[in-house]
């Protein structure tokens, strides 16, 4: 009876290796400059991504930092960033997908302007900003989107 059992588990040890493998993410955990997407986040392969409280994400060309384009999660502990970058999205998500998006940290699509007093009432004049089409998260496409998308209690986004 002993045999049977050590056969069985031997025999499923293979099988658990390729489910446990199949949670695994892709972490960000320093600083880069060039966007990510869960389709290709692991090497080329569909993946979750996480940004952690050491990685950041800091691109200076227009587009999502984090675009989530397959049945996957994003996980934001880190600094998604753009500064003076137009028509940019901190995480962009595709309709038409399931998946899930945290933010526990801080996204922050900004930029250097500092609007002027021209009339010296004690307020700014003008626009607020230079820029445009900029958003913290973004959900957009064709379908709806199946899961959660939450904003942590630490979770800040700040859009100039």
């Amino acid at each position: 009876m002993q045999r049977k059992v050590l056969v069985a588990t031997v025999a499923a040890a293979p099988l658990l290796a390729l489910a446990f493998g199949a949670y695994a993410e892709t972490s960000v955990t320093t600083a880069r400059t060039t966007p990510i997407a869960t389709t290709t986040a692991n090497n080329g392969a569909a993946d979750d991504v996480r940004v952690t409280a050491d990685g950041s994400i800091k691109p200076t060309t227009s587009g999502a930092l984090i675009t989530l384009d397959s049945n996957h999660k994003v996980t934001n502990l880190g600094t998604l960033a753009t500064v003076g970058v137009s028509d940019s999205t901190g995480i962009l998500i595709l309709g038409g997908r399931t998946g899930s998006v945290s933010n526990g940290a801080s996204i922050t699509i900004n930029e250097d302007y500092t609007p002027t007093d021209t009339d010296s009432d004690g307020d700014t004049d003008g626009a607020f900003a230079q820029g445009s089409n900029r958003y913290g998260v973004r959900l957009t496409g064709p379908g709806a989107f199946t899961g959660n998308i939450v904003n942590e209690t630490a979770g800040a986004i700040a859009i100039e």
